[in-house]
């Protein structure tokens, strides 16, 4: 192989004739990184045909270095390496603090880059975003701003109460006006949703085993905020990461049997689905390069234009298919379709109203 287990390999261009014999040679998670003059769609579509499953481009305009601004284009060959692409700027110091030392040829370590700047990279540019929908406008008008078509009303016309599905199903979303069918509810509130990336679940998924160094208490009350009310995903940036809405909607329950009445319209229910089969385009993918939703990612996750899906009633209890907030893989959607069977049965309660069970 020519790098080794997550290495990079750096080159400033490559002919198309050899592109396909090169690329084989890199190991399973090798990251190839081209630095580029000019149109960079030839190079992305070739990369992408060839069977990388990410691609980023950024531009390069923080050295002294007297040439024209370059495109540079990272290709990762495994998605699950799209995680160290968005590490944090404390974790990309670390790392820098641990692989450059001083002892350079010029008697000193990096000039033009620190941590900063590479968090700089991590969102697309948006000549970035403008050239890609140019080449392919089909998904511009779905992530970049909302709707005018449809009616978004704010969340102050929803209330928070015991909810109607059963004694231990704590609280529940209820709508405090007749809401038309169609009707987005606070889409852009839900765009500042708390967001709990990659690298932060694995630190606090660490710490469950480092019980004598945390307050116990302190940590099960952020670990069940995070867990009870959001939606793991695991199939955007290369691990998992969790979403909490910001507003009221995180009060909405799970419509058991196929009654939700807000978001997208599904047939499947918990009752309906496989255990051991996701439903073909259940959960969306990404495109190994789409700088669009790059630069969109919580409105991509979030909101996604959610509407109701019928006439909701005054007084009415607002549900969602929780199905859609399954991890993406398959031990999350087993635990969590087995999770919701035994909610709706009355069997097992959620996250939230277990917490409070124990803690009162």
């Amino acid at each position: 192989n020519l790098m080794e287990q997550n290495g990079f390999f750096v080159i400033e261009s490559i002919s198309a004739s050899s592109f396909q014999s090169f690329l084989n040679g890199l190991s399973d998670n090798g990251v190839l990184a081209l630095a580029l003059h000019g149109s960079i769609r030839h190079v992305v579509n070739l990369l992408d045909v060839t069977g990388f499953s990410s691609i980023q481009v950024y531009q390069e305009n923080h050295s002294k270095v007297k040439v024209p601004s370059r495109n540079y284009v990272i290709a990762f060959k495994n998605f699950d390496s799209r995680s160290e692409w968005y590490q944090n700027a404390a974790e990309i110091e670390i790392v820098l603090h641990y692989s450059i030392t001083d002892e350079q040829p010029n008697g000193h370590g990096l000039n033009y880059f620190d941590a900063r700047t590479m968090v700089s990279y991590q969102t697309p540019h948006r000549t970035t975003q403008d050239d890609f929908c140019v080449w392919d406008p089909s998904e511009c008008e779905d992530y970049v701003g909302f709707d005018p078509m449809i009616r978004n009303l704010p969340t102050s016309v929803l209330k928070v109460a015991k909810s109607s599905v059963g004694e231990n199903a704590g609280r529940g979303l209820f709508a405090s006006m007749m809401i038309p069918q169609g009707t987005g509810i606070g889409l852009n509130e839900q765009v500042q949703s708390f967001h709990l990336p990659p690298s932060s679940t694995d630190i606090v998924e660490m710490m469950m085993y480092e019980e004598d160094h945390i307050n116990e208490t302190d940590y099960d009350s952020f670990t069940t905020f995070f867990y009870g009310y959001g939606y793991a995903i695991s199939h955007v940036m290369g691990g998992t990461l969790y979403f909490v809405d910001s507003g009221r909607q995180l009060f909405a329950n799970h419509g058991c049997n196929g009654t939700d009445n807000y978001g997208p319209l599904y047939k499947y229910s918990e009752t309906t689905v496989d255990l051991n089969s996701i439903p073909e385009g259940f959960f969306s993918t990404l495109r190994a390069f789409n700088p669009v939703i790059e630069r969109h990612l919580r409105q991509f996750m979030c909101s996604d234009q959610d509407v109701t899906s019928r006439n909701i009633e005054e007084g009415e209890e607002i549900f969602t298919n929780y199905l859609e907030y399954s991890g993406g893989n398959l031990d999350d959607w087993k635990e969590d379709v087995l999770s919701l069977r035994g909610q709706c049965t009355g069997e097992s309660v959620g996250d939230i109203t277990g917490y409070e069970i124990e803690w009162q």
